[in-house]
């Protein structure tokens, strides 16, 4: 069926299947019918007046109202307590699973907060024994400045030794007392959750329990009038029962396809304005991720060329310092040369006679050497059986003039649906029961134990598929293709 919540649900979600654990002392099945009289006095016309009424168009007019508006009125009240049972179950089944996990919480904190306390045990027994040590072992070595002695030395090793693991265990006692503490204030915090959701939990399962046996005393009482009701319409309007139960039923299910039509469309126009604020938000996000990318990469270009840059003065810098050493290693050498020079000419001038020029001394070696530079995440009485649902299901075809072969069709649409469990329950939409009628209470039309019987929710889900789409085929291609049928 159609609803807006299921239809924004992840693929492949299945509706909660709603147990209740409580036994009933009565079960839908065997319900006594509510007898006429706790209707009300004179809320259901007799026999004797529907037979005078058809003696005047007016009175016979007026009767056809007053019949009309009493079965509006039963299958009102038994559609809201139906829809009511089914949404306490579904409560219920929220506040059990809530008080699972409260629970599961509870015991896991319990556990550390045990090991926790064992631990610090430990620790204190070995506060206990390091303290003894430090006192036996505190002797003469406590009243010594100096050791005189090897023995001495060692009593004060001992001694340093001993007091140093006991400070570290005193910190680490401290340490676990701190942790128990806190552990025990969460413990106890959990416990108290634990319980409410307990509580919780109980009180969901008997306002589900009440509400199913109101649900079951509505729908007998209307089973024990409708089908007199019906014979005093059909005989004012001069037709027959079957024809004004056919004609009513065809009203409320024309009534109940616009109105889940109506909601499909409202599903559709959210998701799709949904969809477009996520994809609006999705191109904002990658606009600023893109902004982002560009302002770190522009950052990184202006480092990179800083980098360059100095590289590149420390080059220059090295380079030009290298040409004036070599520079100055050139102008010494060759002042050295012209001093040599001078001294060679003044010595000749001085001398008596001619002599061999003498070799000329090779060059000072320069003591300015310059080394190139170098860069670096039931209902009570219910049947869950989906084999046995199938094969009703499959024992029926025939009645609206279809082959098994639509059981091909049929078999995945529901397994969809509802795996076809009996009482599964959407927790979004209180969609119920095998073929997921919305509400729940269109199924109180194929029978009184529609919230426990397979039979009563097929035959009703196999005669909405020959309504809507003609087979079962018409109803899994129009599944396929929208999502919903």
């Amino acid at each position: 069926m159609v609803t807006a919540d299921r239809r924004r649900a992840r693929p492949g979600r299945r509706p909660v299947t709603c147990v209740v654990v409580l036994s009933l002392a009565l079960g839908l099945g065997v319900l006594t019918p509510v007898p006429a009289a706790q209707a009300g006095p004179g809320a259901y016309p007799s026999w004797d007046q529907v037979r005078r009424a058809r003696k005047s168009e007016a009175d016979k007019a007026r009767e056809i109202g007053v019949v009309t508006a009493l079965l509006g009125r039963q299958e009102d009240d038994a559609a809201r307590a139906a829809d009511l049972a089914v949404q306490r179950l579904a409560d219920q089944a929220e506040a059990q699973q809530a008080a699972d996990a409260a629970q599961y919480t509870a015991d896991v904190l319990r556990q550390r907060r045990d090991d926790a306390a064992r631990r610090l045990a430990s620790s204190s027994r070995v506060v206990g024994l390091l303290a003894a040590a430090a006192w036996r072992n505190a002797g003469t070595a406590t009243m010594l400045v100096v050791p005189q002695t090897l023995d001495q030395a060692r009593e004060l090793g001992v001694l340093h030794a001993v007091l140093s693991r006991t400070g570290r265990t005193v910190e680490d006692y401290r340490s676990r007392l701190n942790a128990l503490a806190a552990l025990e204030a969460q413990a106890g915090a959990a416990q108290q959750v634990r319980d409410r959701a307990a509580d919780a939990a109980r009180q969901a399962l008997a306002a589900a329990v009440a509400a199913q046996q109101e649900a079951a005393r509505i729908v007998a009482a209307q089973q024990a009038h409708r089908t007199e009701l019906y014979a005093q319409l059909a005989l004012l309007k001069g037709t027959t029962a079957r024809a004004e139960i056919s004609y009513r039923d065809g009203v409320r299910r024309a009534e109940a396809y616009r109105a889940a039509q109506a909601a499909a469309r409202e599903a559709a126009a959210r998701r799709a304005r949904e969809e477009a604020a996520q994809r609006a938000a999705a191109a904002l996000a990658a606009q600023r991720a893109a902004a982002q990318a560009a302002a770190q990469a522009a950052q990184q270009a202006q480092q990179q060329a800083a980098q360059q840059a100095q590289q590149a003065a420390q080059q220059a810098a090295q380079q030009a310092a290298q040409r004036a050493a070599q520079q100055a290693a050139q102008q010494q050498a060759a002042q050295r040369a012209a001093q040599q020079a001078a001294a060679q000419e003044a010595a000749q001038q001085q001398a008596p006679a001619p002599a061999a020029p003498a070799p000329a001394a090779p060059p000072a070696p320069s003591d300015t050497a310059v080394d190139p530079a170098l860069l670096t995440t039931a209902p009570t009485g219910a049947v869950n059986d989906p084999a046995a649902a199938q094969a009703w299901a499959a024992s029926l075809l025939g009645a609206h003039g279809w082959g098994q072969d639509q059981m091909a069709c049929l078999v995945p649409l529901w397994d969809r649906e509802s795996g076809w469990q009996t009482t599964a329950t959407n927790p979004s939409s209180l969609a119920y029961g095998i073929p997921q009628s919305l509400p729940a209470s269109k199924l109180a039309s194929a029978g009184a134990d529609w919230l426990t019987n397979y039979r009563t929710q097929v035959q009703w889900g196999l005669g909405y598929i020959a309504d809507r789409y003609g087979s079962p085929c018409g109803a899994w291609g129009h599944e396929q293709s929208a999502g919903w049928y």
